[in-house]
């Protein structure tokens, strides 16, 4: 009886043992899948590019294309996305006028701005040179 029952477990043990190991991970089969479908993205969007490049009536610089069409990504995401070129983004990085505000202290509450507390006079005022 006792032989029995080892034989058994180590059947038993066997069968899951050989299960685990020749299943598929599925993590491995999603993430390949994902990714497949990224590519299949991206070659959908560089076909386009292409067929715009070489069929369009006019001839168009890759680069303002290029630039069109992140700006229509940027756009398809919500109202404060923006696409901002080199010169754009450093223009706002270096800024020399006043700042101007409303001198509030506000604080977002379920997607609304609510107004806290004033600010100290002094500091809504420039500072002159």
């Amino acid at each position: 009886m006792r032989k029995h029952l080892t034989v058994l477990s180590a059947a038993v043990a066997g069968i899951v043992l050989g299960l685990a190991l020749t299943r598929p991970d599925t993590t491995i089969l999603e993430a390949r899948a994902q990714a497949a479908v990224e590519v299949s993205q991206r070659d959908r969007l560089l076909s386009a590019f292409e067929r715009i490049q070489s069929n369009y009536v006019d001839e168009l610089d890759q680069t303002e294309l290029v630039i069109a069409a992140i700006k229509g990504m940027m756009s398809a995401l919500d109202a404060d996305s923006v696409y901002l070129d080199r010169q754009t983004f450093r223009d706002l990085q270096i800024s020399h006028r006043p700042l101007a505000g409303f001198g509030v202290e506000i604080i977002v509450e379920k997607g609304s701005a609510k107004v806290v507390a004033p600010i100290d006079d002094k500091a809504r005022r420039p500072r002159r040179a």
